[in-house]
């Protein structure tokens, strides 16, 4: 080893190892004395975030380890690993694990008995089709009655067949500190009841079916800001006629700061029905993606009429990678041109909005025109047809009028769209898109 890792201090040592991924802590142990007495710092074993199915793909590149010794490696790395959690897991504060089968239901279990400082824990199931066993569960329970300082809890994806109304292992002991809670598509058969006591929570996210008038009314009275609904492939009993236009009416006189943020990403008929959107909630957010009924654009808008107040995102994440290729000559009675002004005309305070349909560059320097604050007017490229053909009822406003004549045309669309909203303002290619847009929302689904 160099002399001059040698002669740095075991509390220098430990910060620099605090970064490192958990393999890499482990490996270090192995390495000199020095290094291995400054792996033991409390500040090394804040962080754990461990992965599997990571882990797996780390040590074995290439291929799925086919040897014994292959194997017997792995054996030895979980076998210290377990140690590790034993010797350092009263120091962690933020924990993130996947599960995925025996082996990080193992790392959970033992965990769960030593820790007792978590500040944030991430639970998440990525592999499809596992099962667990009663033994993660009772060591989820565990975990959560050891730690109650939590201000963050995230649980995705776990299931576990209990009895009918068993309460959440989250409740009176977390009432000082949880702040933020996300449970999606886990405990399905557990009541939301214990969720009472969490006076302090600001950010609640649950599938639909979990939606309970008396614990939103409580909660909203209380501290929560931020209500997340959310639906993806894996939710299960979408439908819920729980929640009434009266009830959201009473909830917002409990909490008139709450806001509702939707993220759908199902084929169920939310938008026909309105089974999920009443009038009365304070939609705030709205980001769905692979639904049938959305073409109806005009369903969609008179929905949407009902949140002007409180609507200031609207993003149809279901735009696909590949070029969009689309007919210049559309008319404009084929487009949903004139429900899109008429969705942005009765939603003023929209802030951010995408869709996965063509506009036509005079519709969007009419949006422009007539909405100047929009700093996140995200429009694709290859969904812009070069056209000035808007009917002349469409808008009174002379001046906007003659503004859209003058620069609906390539050469000078992107300046003009630039003055309007009083910053450089571009469509986006294939590559910006998915950077801005596939980045912020593909981990909601």
């Amino acid at each position: 080893m160099s002399a001059c890792w040698e002669a740095l201090p075991e509390v220098v040592l430990g910060n620099v190892f605090s970064n490192l991924d958990i393999a890499s802590k482990i490996a270090i142990r192995s390495t000199c004395l020095h290094w291995r007495r400054a792996s033991s710092r409390p500040e090394v074993w804040k962080s754990f975030s461990y992965s599997e199915r990571m882990i797996w793909e780390s040590m074995f590149p290439l291929t799925m380890p086919a040897s014994m010794e292959d194997f017997e490696r792995y054996r030895k790395f979980h076998e210290e690993l377990l140690f590790c959690v034993k010797m350092y897991g009263a120091f962690f504060t933020d924990v993130e694990l996947e599960v995925k089968g025996t082996q990080s239901s193992e790392v959970f279990d033992r965990l769960s008995k030593v820790s007792h400082k978590v500040n944030s824990l991430t639970l998440l199931k990525r592999i499809e089709g596992e099962t667990f066993s009663g033994r993660l569960k009772t060591a989820i329970f565990q975990f959560c009655k050891r730690n109650v300082r939590m201000t963050n809890v995230r649980i995705d994806d776990l299931n576990f067949q209990g009895q009918k109304n068993e309460t959440l292992p989250l409740g009176l002991g977390h009432s000082s500190c949880l702040q933020k809670l996300r449970i999606v598509n886990s405990f399905k058969d557990c009541s939301l009841s214990n969720l009472m006591y969490l006076v302090n929570l600001k950010e609640l996210t649950i599938n639909p079916n979990q939606m309970n008038f008396s614990l939103l009314k409580h909660l909203a009275g209380c501290s929560l800001r931020q209500l997340n609904i959310m639906a993806n492939y894996k939710t299960k009993d979408f439908y819920n006629e729980a929640l009434s236009n009266f009830h959201w009416k009473e909830i917002r006189k409990c909490g008139p700061k709450l806001r509702v943020h939707c993220q759908l990403a199902v084929l169920h008929e939310w938008t026909e029905k309105e089974i999920l959107l009443k009038a009365s909630m304070p939609l705030s957010s709205l980001v769905y993606r692979k639904n049938r009924w959305v073409k109806c654009w005009p369903e969609l808008g008179r929905i949407l009429s009902n949140y002007g107040d409180t609507l200031d995102e609207l993003v149809d994440f279901s735009l696909s990678e590949r070029v969009y290729n689309h007919s210049d000559d559309m008319e404009f009675s084929d487009r949903i041109d004139e429900h899109i002004l008429d969705i942005i005309k009765c939603c003023p305070k929209l802030l951010t909005f995408t869709v996965k349909e063509t506009l036509s560059s005079a519709t969007i320097l009419l949006i422009a025109f007539q909405k100047r604050n929009f700093p996140n007017l995200l429009i694709r490229e290859d969904m812009i047809i070069y056209l000035n053909d808007l009917p002349d009822d469409i808008t009174a406003d002379v001046a906007a009028r003659n503004f859209v004549d003058n620069n609906w045309e390539k050469g000078m669309f992107c300046r003009a769209m630039s003055f309007l909203l009083g910053r450089e303002w571009h469509p986006l290619n294939k590559a910006e898109y998915y950077q801005l847009v596939q980045a912020k929302y593909s981990e909601l689904f």
